[in-house]
């Protein structure tokens, strides 16, 4: 007689035939085993082995739709174990439970299906990768859509939809992507060139009706007088995406005593590390390094790198940056359009952090506030961030003026946990100044 432990995991499985059959053989007349009484599954579409061994005619059946097996019925001989793929579908709620019925050798099996709590895909707020100008080749520019929850092996398809008077001679077409990690981004090119200036809307929808659409509005600009997209920013963590980054140990001066940007080694660092603020007052670098990074002429304080962007500020002291003067592309009528992006830091969601645009010299700003919403995620139970998009009008500008970004939070005086009175954390990134 044929051991059946290594085939049989779970005793409860074996309960209901234990009392007729010990062994799955051809000497018994009525043999039905399984392989589980308990299938478990993450969120995502997931595929599992499950073996049966029956004497005769045998089915599966169960009344879930999201449970599928490659076949539901055979004719066993007794002795063979066959193999059945059991499959689930994405769950984008919370965790359910249900089972599926084997039923063979006059027997009923019972096999339980678990699987755990997801979230449907999100797609984030898409932003541009340069600033199309009306008059320009748009080829190469990219619309660049941040994911969350998705799953390796998830395909996606987006179709784009261009709108507004800066849309006029530009055109998207419809991406297929495959996902490989449960966050990222997506890049959709935008072809053509820019008949005038003006608003382009952009709104995206998937094939997916479990996801939802989204949308941005950006601008289509004249002539470009200043940009700074710290494209050179590559160290530190990335508390936008939760990912960690690179910093160094060991770092070396040169005969001033500042930091030359070279250092004994590299180690990874959290979504929350930092090596150091790049203009203020205490700024540990000297010049050659800061020109390296692409700053050179900008003031602040408090301006700290990260890998593509800056993150604004410390706990109890509000980031600052100011643009060199504009210079002499600026307009004679003096109305100039500043546009950047901003997301907050994910620490500080209970604050209300404000942006605050502000001019030296020369020049009114006409919205002067903005109010992040934090618009903020969860990805593997750490919050991200999302970023914003945000422009307003300058007028009455000269060659003279620059711009000052900063913040400041709605609960002056409110502290932390280590009675440290909050300041206002946010990321900065591709700020463009145009005619």
């Amino acid at each position: 007689m044929m051991k059946i432990n290594s085939f049989i995991k779970y005793a409860a499985c074996a309960v209901a035939f234990v009392a007729s059959v010990s062994a799955c053989s051809d000497e018994d007349d009525n043999v039905l085993l399984c392989s589980d009484h308990l299938m478990e599954f993450s969120y995502s579409p997931e595929s599992k082995e499950y073996t049966i061994c029956a004497s005769g005619d045998w089915t599966i059946s169960t009344n879930a739709s999201w449970i599928h097996f490659d076949k539901t019925s055979g004719v066993g001989d007794g002795s063979t174990r066959e193999k059945i793929t059991v499959t689930v579908d994405h769950n984008i709620s919370g965790e359910r439970t249900d089972s599926f019925t084997v039923n063979g050798g006059g027997y009923n099996l019972v096999t339980k299906i678990v699987q755990e709590a997801g979230h449907a895909t999100v797609l984030g707020t898409p932003s541009l990768s340069v600033t199309l100008q009306a008059g320009k080749n748009a080829t190469g520019t990219k619309i660049v859509v941040p994911y969350s929850y998705g799953y390796k092996g998830q395909k996606i398809t987006i179709t784009p939809t261009l709108s507004g008077d800066g849309a006029n001679g530009l055109q998207a077409e419809p991406v297929t992507t495959t996902l490989t990690n449960e966050t990222g981004i997506i890049t959709i090119p935008i072809n053509g060139t820019p008949e005038g200036s003006g608003d382009l809307s952009v709104s995206l929808k998937a094939d997916d009706t479990s996801i939802d659409a989204t949308s941005a509005t950006f601008s289509v600009v004249g002539a470009i007088i200043l940009e700074q997209h710290f494209d050179l920013m590559i160290w530190g963590g990335n508390f936008i995406t939760g990912e960690k980054g690179i910093l160094f140990s060991g770092w070396h001066t040169d005969a001033s005593g500042k930091r030359d940007g070279t250092a004994d080694s590299q180690t990874t660092c959290n979504p929350t590390s930092e090596a150091g603020d790049l203009l203020g007052p205490t700024c540990p670098w000297n010049d050659t390094f800061v020109k390296s990074r692409g700053i050179w002429g900008w003031s602040g304080e408090e301006v700290h790198e990260r890998p593509g962007f800056v993150k604004m500020g410390k706990t109890s002291v509000p980031g600052v940056l100011t643009t060199p003067a504009l210079g002499s592309k600026v307009p004679a009528n003096g109305k100039i359009h500043l546009s950047f992006r901003a997301a907050k830091y994910p620490q500080e969601l209970e604050l209300g952090v404000i942006i605050d645009i502000k001019v030296e010299g020369p020049g009114v700003v006409q919205n002067s506030t903005y109010t992040l919403k934090g618009k903020v995620g969860m990805t593997k139970n750490k919050e991200t961030s999302e970023w914003e998009n945000i422009s307003t009008l300058i007028t009455g500008a000269t060659a003279g003026t620059k711009i000052t970004i900063t913040c400041h939070n709605d609960v002056p005086g409110k502290k932390n946990s280590k009675g440290q009175i909050y300041g206002c954390r946010y990321a900065l990134d591709d700020i463009v100044v145009t005619q």
